[in-house]
């Protein structure tokens, strides 16, 4: 296989920097761009770390692009691949291998500076000259979640340092109790000083043969609720709009199977997934808990429509589970029934069929109640978006 022109400049600058960031559009093939990169810098061990189900795409890809063949959790090989939540687990034996490269995939995970796996990550690192941070979307919410990310990849320094990182970019306002760091500011001049040490592109810039992507609002139903004022008013929305919109959304599903070709169902709660597996008892299901070899026959099954038995080609997905690291390319057309807080995981999610690949045009549907909990859930995305593209400086669609 071979890398696109657009690839193999981002190996070669990752190769002329001992330190950086990968922060690629999702789908513009970051993985085979690192892979590319431990089989050309040669150096020996590596330690790849990712979330649980990644590991097997890791395993994959490495044999791919590097001809590289490993067995994920093996201190022994010369790639070693671990997930976050085993990664202060293996830290004290990974500390004694004299680990010359740490590769961190979708670090924006490592947001949180008392979080056990940002701890560890940091313990990692100590000593270890060749970093790479590899996510789609660095920001999810506000600017402060990438401190702990430069400070894990030694380059807090290029930006001033933390105590002027968090003064110049993430809006320093007084409160009750002290500082807040919260907010966000001077994020064109953030954006300047992170091209320094991040490799960027959008879809638009390097895969103009990809297929047009659209997005469709269509609402289903309308429920008045007022803004919710606290966590439990969210849940209690919650419930009262899923029972509402359910019997639309099983009947939009079923019309659009009924049309032909093969269709992504994503949804947030697992009571949801069940439902509408107990509706579609052919669908394929991605979600959390799953064994390796259960999530990977789902997806090779759905990419190849195996099931002969089978009047349609339908994969439900969980959000958190299948937001990342899987390829749905089968599929031109996703459909939302639920949406979390983080426009980054929606955009992640939507990626799994807009992605090398994909020769369809995409259609992306957003299922949603009128006057609801969803719309002020979607409002707040949108202005969380706003901020994510002024520091990428990338226009809001």
């Amino acid at each position: 296989m071979k890398l696109y022109p657009y690839q193999r400049q981002g190996v070669n600058k990752m190769l002329s920097q001992s330190s950086i960031f990968l922060c690629d559009d999702m789908g513009l093939g970051k993985t085979a761009q690192v892979c590319t990169v431990i089989k050309e810098r040669n150096k020996f061990p590596t330690v790849v770390v990712c979330p649980a189900p990644l590991k097997e795409n890791w395993k994959r890809e490495l044999q791919t692009w590097a001809n590289i063949s490993v067995n994920t959790d093996d201190l022994s090989s010369k790639v070693i691949i671990i997930n976050y939540e085993m990664l202060n687990h293996h830290l004290s034996k990974l500390k004694q291998l004299n680990i010359q490269q740490v590769i961190f995939d979708e670090c924006h995970v490592l947001k949180t500076p008392t979080s056990q796996r940002t701890q560890a990550a940091l313990k990692l690192v100590e000593g270890v000259r060749y970093r790479i941070m590899i996510t789609g979307t660095p920001v999810l919410n506000r600017p402060k979640e990438l401190l702990c990310q430069l400070e894990i990849a030694g380059l807090t320094y290029k930006l001033g340092g933390k105590q002027k990182f968090l003064q110049e970019y993430c809006g320093n306002y007084a409160s009750p109790w002290g500082s807040s760091y919260d907010g966000h500011s001077n994020l064109s001049k953030l954006n300047e000083a992170m091209k320094k040490i991040w490799i960027r592109r959008i879809k638009k810039e390097v895969q103009n043969q990809l297929p047009p992507k659209t997005v469709h609002m269509v609402p289903c139903c309308t429920v008045y609720q007022p803004e919710p004022t606290s966590f439990e008013e969210i849940e209690k929305y919650d419930k009262e709009v899923l029972k509402e919109k359910m019997p639309y959304c099983i009947d939009y599903i079923r019309k659009e199977l009924e049309r032909g070709g093969s269709l992504v169902v994503f949804a947030h709660h697992r009571s949801i997934i069940d439902k509408l597996k107990k509706e579609f008892p052919d669908a394929k299901v991605i979600i959390g808990g799953q064994s390796k070899t259960n999530r990977q026959q789902n997806i090779d099954n759905f990419q190849s429509h195996s099931n002969s038995n089978a009047n349609y080609n339908l994969i439900l997905c969980s959000l958190q589970a299948s937001a990342v690291g899987i390829t749905l390319t089968n599929a031109h057309k996703a459909i939302f029934i639920e949406y979390p807080w983080s426009p980054s995981l929606m955009a992640q999610a939507e990626d799994r069929i807009h992605r090398i690949g994909q020769t369809q045009p995409c259609k992306i549907i957003y299922l949603y109640a009128k006057d609801s909990i969803d719309e002020y859930r979607l409002r707040t995305q949108k202005i969380k978006q706003t901020i994510i593209n002024h520091t990428m400086k990338e226009k809001t669609t």
